[in-house]
């Protein structure tokens, strides 16, 4: 018996939007077009750093912050900075429009 592929799909790709939609996931920073792998990889621990900062539910174990390589590498530590900065703000302001004032405890 051959499987039904186009019903297989339809029923993967409405449980895939069921759980996209209930994962609500923050915009991410753009690179600037030239920077290099350590500033995009700096910016992406950042903000990942960011969010855990400002409060951001599901970011409570974040350890994206490799003090030594900051100092020691200046695009990852440039990197790192901006992701840690603009994250840091949208984690905040999405805070302020949840409703009580921030995310939920359990």
């Amino acid at each position: 018996m051959r499987p039904n592929l186009g019903k297989n799909l339809a029923i993967m790709v409405f449980v895939g939007g069921v759980f996209a939609a209930c994962t609500p996931l923050p915009p991410f920073p753009a690179s600037p077009p030239d920077a290099s792998p350590a500033y995009r990889t700096g910016k992406f621990d950042g903000c990942e750093y960011g969010y855990m900062e400002a409060g951001r539910d599901h970011y409570s174990d974040i350890t994206f912050k490799d003090v030594k390589r900051i100092a020691e590498d200046a695009d990852y530590g440039e990197g790192w900075q901006f992701g840690f900065d603009m994250c840091f703000e949208e984690g905040s302001r999405y805070l302020d429009i949840m409703p009580g004032g921030g995310p939920s405890t359990p």
